[in-house]
């Protein structure tokens, strides 16, 4: 490693000089937990394209963190460069638009009048003069398919070789989409690269800028952290074919025994998710007509998207949502949220599933008071045909964090929620989106 180097990448956007990068008794390891969350995609924790919120008082209590804070979920807008909705509402793209424009413009400029050097003859050398001129580094906005993935590291890396050395790779339940490792032993799909040598001209094929060459390099050689991380794998999986041909045969075949599995289950559910669904619409038309809502009164539109890692000790479920607008301030000494202050709404019953999908909307109203809060309970069922079920977790959101203003917000707050109240080993969240219609026709207090 070269040390000036890491100046010079930091203050002037060159890359860091690196001759031997050795990786050694790596052991990477893709695993599911009972949620059937994947350990690499929760690392990189890496939002929706729709989200803009994220809830910050339940994340912290996950970790110990603001035990004696008031239960209620409060929002914080994420940051405008975070998702793709986030740089819609703030115009993202068409800021950085006009300032690349800019920059393009003065580069335009400095082609039409170069600053020529002077030579002992005073003749012009237009080799020379092109050779002295220095490109400018270019990057692509934030959500632009061409721009380089660097994984939070604005850094190039100029690697002159890589050596892989015993590493040992576990990729079934990268492959699958359901925890099954305690059906088959670890030992049977682990693949092992003995020896791996990877060249610099290997790490910068595929892309000239990598070289700095093209129409945006700017001369310097250099690799991002995405595209070494994606170099390393493309060289990895043709060795790991080579060098563990069986456990890869078996890593293959439980991954596709599994997946028939988990997708015969899925197909089923939503075969009986559809069936239970058309039973539903069939007796709301029965039934009375609900209230009419009165554009000339405050609402709450909630839309209840989907669920993640829903289970109930540790198992699938049956599941169901209610939403309620309650008053907190009610029935406090009882440990109860407080009355009901609008008709209660409730979602379809989704079967045998960790990762429920809804994306229903309800709208809840009148909202006489900001004090109100917006409250959602899953419920379980053991049987999805009888009774009303028992509550599972819940997400408890105050009116009031509906108004939060943020140049990254458009019309409506979509984010993850945790549930709380949870008991045993259930678990879940849940993915809303919402928005207070009317505001202004609140009462006045």
């Amino acid at each position: 490693l070269e040390l000036a180097s890491l100046y010079r990448a930091l203050r002037y956007k060159r890359a860091v000089k690196i001759d031997l990068l050795l990786l050694e008794g790596v052991k990477f390891c893709t695993q599911r937990n009972e949620e059937a969350a994947l350990n690499l995609w929760e690392a990189l924790d890496l939002p929706d394209n729709d989200v803009n919120v994220s809830a910050i008082i339940t994340h912290a209590k996950t970790h110990g963190g603001m035990r004696s804070f008031d239960s209620r979920t409060a929002v914080k807008p994420l940051p405008v460069v975070a998702t793709e909705a986030t740089r819609k509402a703030a115009n993202y793209s068409t800021r950085k638009s006009m300032v690349v424009s800019k920059g393009r413009r003065s580069r335009l400029f400095s082609r039409c009048f170069p600053r020529f050097s002077t030579v002992a003859n005073n003749h012009f050398d237009p080799t020379k003069s092109q050779q002295l001129q220095t490109r400018e580094y270019f990057e692509y906005p934030i959500g632009d398919p061409r721009r380089r993935p660097r994984w939070g590291v604005p850094i190039r890396f100029d690697i002159q070789q890589i050596m892989v050395r015993n590493v040992d790779l576990w990729i079934l339940d990268l492959l699958t989409m359901e925890r099954h490792w305690r059906c088959i032993k670890s030992g049977d799909t682990k693949m092992t690269v003995n020896s791996l040598a990877i060249s610099r001209e290997v790490l910068e094929a595929g892309d000239l800028r990598r070289s700095g060459l093209g129409e945006r390099g700017d001369g310097v050689h250099g690799v991002y952290l995405g595209e070494l991380v994606w170099a390393l794998i493309g060289q990895l999986l043709p060795r790991v074919v080579e060098k563990s041909p069986i456990n890869f045969l078996k890593t293959a075949a439980f991954a596709v025994g599994f997946g028939a599995k988990d997708s015969a289950s899925i197909v089923t559910a939503r075969i009986l998710d559809t069936a239970l669904d058309a039973k539903r619409m069939l007796h709301k038309k029965t039934m009375l007509p609900s209230r009419t809502i009165s554009e000339a009164e405050c609402n709450v539109e909630v839309r209840l998207i989907m669920g993640r890692g829903i289970t109930h000790e540790g198992q699938r479920v049956n599941v169901h949502a209610r939403i309620e607008l309650r008053d907190p301030h009610d029935d406090v000494e009882q440990g109860q949220m407080g009355h009901l202050a609008a008709e209660a709404a409730e979602s379809a019953l989704r079967i045998w599933t960790k990762c429920p999908w809804w994306d229903e909307c309800f709208t809840l109203g009148p909202v006489c008071s900001l004090d109100l809060a917006l409250r959602i309970v899953l419920f379980w069922h053991a049987e999805p045909w009888l009774g009303q079920g028992f509550p599972l977790g819940e997400v408890t959101i105050p009116l009031s964090t509906l108004l939060v203003k943020d140049q990254a917000i458009d019309n409506a707050i979509v984010g993850w929620f945790p549930l709380e109240g949870l008991q045993g080993r259930n678990s879940g969240r849940i993915k809303l989106g919402l928005r207070l219609r009317g505001q202004s026709r609140l009462p006045k207090s």
